[in-house]
Order: structure tokens, then sequence, then C-alpha cells
């Protein structure tokens, strides 16, 4: 099944989204992280749009085809992980790739992107740039002030299902605490590892796909939590 592409523009903002599914069926928003875009989750809004389900994924502020805003890269914690981030000598370095100007020449890895994702990922951030998506890795202190007046404390009383990738090397899921702060504040959790990279919507479409629809079927059977 297709999905199409909408806007919703108010007075403070516009933001492009791609839909599909029954209108009536059950609303699945699909959000992406950085530097993604909502067609970054095309195998979910083909998957979950064919099982009746009304899906929906936004393209977030820059790269995609909302309103831009500026930011700059932070870099983990090494006092609270097991081991430095894969980023972590980045500045030490000179930047990616050793500081050189341009990316190295490589050929596509169609373990995780297919040609239009590549194209439109090159499309977007060609357009925009880096500085909207990052800008919100410099947003910590509106964060905090926004999740310390969440209701109930910021504990999430619904059920919550994480899928992990193995070999994520931003997400480091090897840290003995990487998960102990979603733990405590989600009393409903259910946890699952696909086997695959950061992008694991990508490369583990189907294991992403069957971890979702079973947590849909059996951890959101509730009518009323729809």
């Amino acid at each position: 099944m297709h999905t199409t592409r909408h806007a919703l523009v108010t007075p403070a903002h516009a933001t492009s989204y791609l839909a599909g599914g029954p209108e009536e069926g059950p609303l699945l928003v699909f959000v992406h992280g950085w530097p993604g875009l909502g067609s970054t989750w095309h195998y979910q809004l083909e998957h979950f749009a064919a099982r009746g389900y009304r899906v929906a994924a936004p393209d977030i502020a820059a790269p995609g085809r909302g309103n831009r805003k500026a930011g700059q890269c932070v870099h983990a914690d090494p006092a609270v992980h097991s081991r430095p981030a894969a980023r972590s000598v980045t500045t030490r370095d000179g930047g990616w790739f050793g500081g050189a100007p341009s990316a190295p020449d490589a050929p596509l890895s169609s373990t995780v992107l297919t040609e239009r994702d590549f194209e439109n990922l090159t499309d977007a951030l060609t357009r925009n740039g880096f500085e909207g998506p990052t800008g919100y890795y410099l947003n910590h202190e509106v964060n905090a002030r926004y999740a310390n007046a969440a209701p109930g404390h910021g504990v999430l009383r619904l059920p919550v299902l994480f899928v992990g990738a193995a070999y994520d090397q931003v997400a480091d899921l090897a840290s003995p605490m990487a998960l102990d702060a979603m733990r405590s504040t989600c009393p409903e959790l259910t946890e699952a590892i696909a086997p695959a990279g950061h992008w694991l919507q990508l490369e583990a479409a189907p294991a992403v796909n069957t971890h979702i629809e079973s947590w849909l079927t059996s951890g959101v059977a509730d009518p009323g939590l729809w």
C-alpha cells in the first residue's frame, strides 16, 4: 500500500509528512531521528498500512521539508559508558574522516539504504544541511524543563516497546547502564533486540515489523489505549 505526502501548516511551523492506510484505522506515528526523514520508515509504513493501521511519518525540522533550526554537535559522556563512543574522538581527529574536506567516495551499501533512500537523504541534506537536526542535541536544558513538568513526574504508565540494535555504535547497548533510565520510568516496558546497526528499521525491517506487530496485538490490546 502506497503512502502520500501531506503538509500541516500553522502560524509557527510547517510540517511535511507521509501518510497511508485507512483513515479510520488505529493511528501509528513513526518519528525519525538524526539525520533521517519520514521516508526512512517506508518499510514500516507499507507493512502496517496494509494491515489496517493509519500510519504517518513526519519530516522533523531539517533535514526534511519542515522549518530549519540551528545547532551543533555534542559528544557522549565517557563517565557513564562502558567504553568511548565511536564518535568520541571526532573533534580530536579533526572532524569526520580525519578532517578530510569531504567523505570518501564509496559504493552504496544496499544492506541499509535503497537507491531511493539515498537520493531522498542526499537531496534533503544538500538543501537544508545538518544544522536543524543537530540542534536537538543543544536543547538539553529546555528538554529537561519539559520533562520535569510532565504528568506523573516523567513516568510513562503506558505500554512501551523498545527495540534495540545489536550492533549499534551510537546507542551502546553493551553498557550495563544503557537502559536503566528507561527501565525506571517505563514500568510497562517490553524489550527486544534486532540484529542490525543504528538504522535498524531499514537494515532489519522484517524483525522490527514483527516486534512492533507482536507488541501491538498483545501489549496494547486494551482498546482504551487507542
